[in-house]
């Protein structure tokens, strides 16, 4: 590291800032930190968590308004990123005695710990210990109890023991076209920033016989992003990412089939809204 520091400044370049994330590094710290509190018994297990998300419960709740004022990209990333967390399980294979992480990502909905995230990451497939959250600077707080669930719109609020966050406002909607701005952890990079719009709402099939509100977006994720906020040029909270869905080209009849596109599929923040029967959110 000397060395390298002292290339940069015969170079004439600067060190990298503090603004430049180890997320290898942070979700390892967060295996360790997570695997101790799981072995000190210390932890509500995942199986309690995932009979709490079985079914549809609201949870009332007021939510931040939105504000009015129109934010630039950089604006919106910088009011909004220490919002978002790292929403994460541990689990022990066969092979080693080493905790595995599984990860994903989480906003604030309250200043009182609770935290949004998707609900397929409440499982038991690995079987996973427990779940916890890690905030932007580095503090690491098991989840405690799910306060309320949507498991066919695939959304949970959590309750952490955090503080000192600041929760993000939720719109009412967004109109198609409208810019979006998603954070969320594509691992093993973290706290990713993408933008692009909104290039749908639709109406998919949750099973054969019912369907959901999904809004499309042309904004990238990844795997890990799962539960991270898309956000409009107000800051608010426009929709929760959920799963991405492959468009394939079967037409030639080929065994290459080749992938024509990606469909970055979105709870609506309607749903949200609903689930906490929030009386004060207006429209973006």
């Amino acid at each position: 590291m000397l060395a390298l520091a002292s290339t940069l400044a015969a170079a004439g370049e600067e060190r990298p800032s503090a603004e430049y994330v180890d997320g290898a590094k942070t979700v390892s710290r967060f295996t360790k930190r997570l695997g101790k509190l799981v072995k000190a018994k210390t932890v509500v297990p995942m199986k309690i968590l995932v009979k709490q998300a079985q079914s549809y419960t609201a949870f009332p709740m007021t939510i931040p308004i939105p504000p009015k004022v129109s934010l630039s990209p950089e604006e919106i990333y910088a009011s909004c990123c220490d919002s978002v967390v790292l929403v994460g399980a541990v689990y022990k294979c066969k092979k080693c005695r080493h905790w595995h992480p599984v990860s994903a990502t989480g906003f604030a909905l309250g200043d009182d710990g609770l935290i949004v995230t998707s609900r397929h990451v409440i499982s038991t497939n690995p079987p996973k210990e427990t779940l916890a959250i890690m905030t932007r600077d580095g503090r690491l707080f098991p989840v405690r109890e799910v306060v309320a669930s949507d498991p066919v719109n695939d959304l949970v609020i959590l309750r952490t023991e955090a503080t000192g966050l600041r929760p993000l406002p939720v719109a009412a909607d967004i109109p198609v076209g409208a810019p979006v701005y998603a954070i969320h952890h594509a691992t093993p990079n973290l706290y990713a920033f993408t933008q692009g719009t909104v290039i749908g709402k639709f109406m998919n099939a949750h099973d054969k016989q019912l369907l959901v509100r999904t809004l499309a977006i042309s904004a990238d994720y990844a795997s890990g992003s799962s539960g991270g906020p898309v956000l409009n040029e107000h800051g608010a909270v426009v929709g929760i990412i959920c799963a991405a869905s492959p468009v394939f080209d079967h037409s030639n009849g080929s065994t290459n089939i080749a992938t024509e596109m990606v469909w970055k599929y979105t709870v609506p923040s309607a749903v949200l809204l609903e689930l906490t029967k929030s009386p004060r959110v207006s429209g973006p």
